[in-house]
C-alpha cells in the first residue's frame, strides 16, 4: 500500500509526494471473525450464537424459504457431497415440524 503525504510548493501550489509504502494488510481471519460475534453477543446477553449457527440457519433458509437447490447450496457452503449436506441442514427434523404445524393449524 503506497503512502503519501501531502506537500506545499515554493508556489503555494500543493500536490501529493509519495513518502513510501506499507506491506499489505491480511485478510480477516474466521477465527477472528468469530471471537468478535462471540464478544458481541456477550456484550448483548445473547446465548447460543456463532458464525457456525449463522452459516447453518443461512443454508436451511435458503433451502426452505428461498427455494434454492441443494447442490447450488452445496457450493455456498462447500460441503463436498449432498449426504454431508443433508445431514448439516437436518431436513427430517425440519419436515417434521413443518407437518405438525400444519396438522395443527388445521
Amino acid at each position: 500500500m503506497k503512502q503519501y503525504r501531502i506537500q506545499r510548493q515554493a508556489s503555494g501550489d500543493y500536490y501529493f509526494a509519495r513518502v513510501g509504502e506499507r506491506p499489505p494488510r491480511q485478510h480477516i481471519s474466521t477465527r477472528a471473525v468469530d471471537k468478535a460475534l462471540r464478544r458481541a453477543c456477550d456484550l448483548l446477553g445473547l446465548e447460543g450464537v456463532s458464525t457456525h449457527t449463522f452459516r447453518r440457519s443461512l443454508a436451511t433458509h435458503l433451502y426452505y424459504d428461498a427455494g434454492v437447490p441443494l447442490r447450488q447450496i452445496m457450493a455456498i457452503t462447500g460441503h463436498a457431497s449432498l449426504a454431508s449436506l443433508t445431514s448439516y441442514l437436518n431436513l427430517e427434523q425440519r419436515a417434521a415440524g413443518d407437518a405438525l404445524l400444519g396438522f395443527f393449524a388445521e
